[in-house]
């Protein structure tokens, strides 16, 4: 059974009224930084995609990021665990909130 995103399940679940924190999905380290600028610091950010489960588990979540700089290292980091990941998951983007 194919599971979905983290994004695609709370859009689902927005549509039966559940509410989430304000959050973005990005592609990018520049995308993770603009995304944060706008949901405001300290933030989170993790790898998002199609058939990505218990990212916490996997080390695929960066808790408690306090400035740009931060961010963007989590983004590039997860990014470069994202290609190891690539082959196994159709779509995989980056969500900050």
């Amino acid at each position: 059974m194919a599971t979905l995103s983290e994004a695609a399940s709370k859009e689902l679940l927005r549509g039966y009224g559940v509410p989430f924190a304000d959050e973005r999905v990005v592609a990018d380290a520049a995308g993770a930084v603009d995304a944060a600028r706008a949901v405001g610091l300290p933030c989170v950010v993790k790898l998002n995609g199609d058939g990505i489960a218990h990212k916490t588990e996997r080390g695929l979540v960066r808790l408690g990021l306090r400035d740009e700089a931060s961010v963007a290292a989590a983004a590039e980091e997860l990014n470069a665990q994202a290609l190891a990941l690539k082959e196994a998951v159709a779509s995989l983007e980056q969500l900050v909130g």
